[in-house]
């Protein structure tokens, strides 16, 4: 098995740490090997899809970005992202900073 299962597979404790280093090339390779694998994307509706778009798996978004780019009010950007993070999707760092998670 290549790095790249292995990674997927969650042999290395410390998969997250590692994958924040990569490059985003390496990063999309990685996220498109995961597809490959059959891993089943959780169901999205409408509002969390528009948020999940604008997200980068390499630049974090402020929620005020998102509110303006997306023209959500904060309650409905809120659930979404709460949504989304639930699901796996997403993660949030401090300061309501957001980014794509694998």
């Amino acid at each position: 098995m290549d790095v790249f299962g292995w990674v997927l597979l969650g042999v290395v404790g410390c998969r997250w740490m590692c994958l924040d280093e990569l490059s985003s090339p390496l990063k999309e390779e990685l996220l498109s090997r995961k597809k490959k694998l059959g891993e089943e994307v959780p169901k999205l509706n409408e509002k969390e899809t528009k948020i999940y778009a604008r997200l980068t798996l390499d630049k974090e978004k402020h929620i005020d970005e998102l509110l303006v780019s997306c023209d959500f009010s904060v309650s409905e950007a809120l659930s979404s992202l709460l949504n989304l993070e639930l699901k796996g999707l997403i993660i949030q760092l401090p300061g309501k900073y957001f980014l794509r998670k694998l």
